[in-house]
């Protein structure tokens, strides 16, 4: 399989491809930094891992090299918030700038919509606001008891907020 990812003739010339992955938790990072290291790689594959923030990540590679979001190398960025919150949308921005930018967000509306409906939680309009980009959560999440609206809601609030991304132009769920 990884033979494949350098085979594909005129299509794909690309030097090396490079995976990155950020992990903050301990034990997670441990066992993903042993899954790494079991996996015979392909000489142009190189894989690291980070133990940080995904938002930490991305500024530190940013920081090592300023055009790795802007060039017009295939980029995908995989980001899987935690219920919602550690990946401000502002930060997904970034990692689309390029021009060949893919991203793959795993957004857990039922931690979302638990955010929104905890009127307990002190954080709770900075981790939508954060999430969403703005406040437009404000004016267009509205549950009525519904948990099933909401969580309709947030997605189609989120796919509209990723539209407002210089040169996204398709959004798919």
């Amino acid at each position: 399989a990884n033979q494949a990812l350098f085979s594909m003739g005129s299509t794909f010339n690309a030097d090396y491809i490079h995976c990155v992955f950020f992990e903050k938790d301990d034990a997670r990072f441990a066992e993903l930094s042993k899954a790494v290291a079991a996996v015979q790689l392909h000489k142009r594959l190189r894989v690291n891992a980070y133990h940080c923030e995904f938002v930490d990540g991305i500024a530190n590679l940013e920081a090592s090299n300023s055009s790795i979001f802007r060039s017009k190398a295939p980029t995908l960025v995989f980001a899987d918030p935690f219920g919602g919150t550690g990946i401000p949308f502002e930060t997904l921005g970034q990692c689309m700038n390029g021009s060949a930018s893919e991203l793959l967000i795993n957004l857990d509306v039922d931690g979302v919509a638990r955010i929104f409906l905890a009127q307990t939680n002190n954080n709770r309009e900075t981790q939508l606001t954060e999430l969403f980009g703005n406040d437009s959560w404000k004016n267009e999440l509205d549950a009525n008891g519904d948990l099933k609206r909401l969580t309709v809601q947030i997605l189609a609030l989120y796919k509209k907020r990723l539209l407002t991304i210089p040169d996204v132009r398709f959004v798919w769920s």
